[in-house]
């Protein structure tokens, strides 16, 4: 198993998640708190999730994964609702939009790989 960092859909998400960062550090105060705030949540929520789904075995790791693409879809949802307001540019929009969509791309093939993996068992300890 690969260390988590080393993953490239690790650094896709780390790369997101900076991003988001940097573009709530420019938001308007009166919306930073609360618009800004959910978008850095679930893009480190993704990097939690990405974490975990590594550490399971089999299939088990696709629940690990549903869970980062519903994340990843409300990072989506939460940068339009950004864009809106105007409070990131489009141009932002785009290079954000850009790294989700690469992000649920490699989410959903590690997904459809690990479905059809055998159903992992515990082990027998004596």
């Amino acid at each position: 198993m690969a260390l988590h960092t080393t993953l490239k859909i690790y650094k896709t998400a780390r790369e997101l998640t900076t991003l988001t960062s940097r573009l709530v550090a420019r938001m308007d105060r009166n919306y930073r708190s609360v618009d800004g705030a959910r978008l850095v949540g679930h893009s480190r929520t993704i990097l939690k999730h990405i974490r975990h789904a590594n550490q399971a075995s089999g299939n088990d790791k696709v629940p690990h994964l549903d869970l980062l693409l519903d994340d990843l879809t409300d990072v989506e949802v939460d940068l339009g609702v950004c864009v809106d307001l105007r409070l990131i540019s489009t141009l932002a929009y785009a290079d954000a939009v850009g790294l989700a969509s690469d992000l649920g791309k490699q989410a959903m093939g590690w997904r459809n790989y690990s479905a059809q993996q055998p159903v992992s068992r515990p082990s027998r300890r004596p």
